[in-house]
């Protein structure tokens, strides 16, 4: 039984790395698509943990910032780009006309 349940020295295994990334879009969509301002503030925290780390950009956790700053630039890019077919120009996505 010792082989089948791990003793109390084992640490409990890492969500994988896209864990956190799905995690950080999902809150994105939940607040895009849902207009929720709990899932705004769940994206923001996200934002604040990842720009306030010193060792993630350059120490082990590199290819977690990497798949963070992917997923924000798509945020961006699919959010802030130009609507096709508004008629009018300076129209973008997710935020209402004058």
């Amino acid at each position: 039984m010792r082989h089948v349940l791990p003793g109390p020295s084992h640490q409990p295994p890492r969500p994988p790395r896209h864990a956190a990334a799905g995690e950080f879009q999902f809150a994105f969509l939940a607040f895009l698509v849902g207009q929720s301002l709990e899932a705004f503030a769940q994206w923001k925290a996200f934002l604040c943990l990842m720009f306030g780390c010193d060792d993630a950009p350059l120490g082990g956790r590199a290819a977690l910032f990497a798949d963070f700053l992917r997923a924000l630039h798509a945020q961006l890019e699919q959010s802030l780009a130009p609507v096709s077919g508004a008629g009018r120009p300076g129209a973008w996505r997710g935020l209402p006309g004058p």
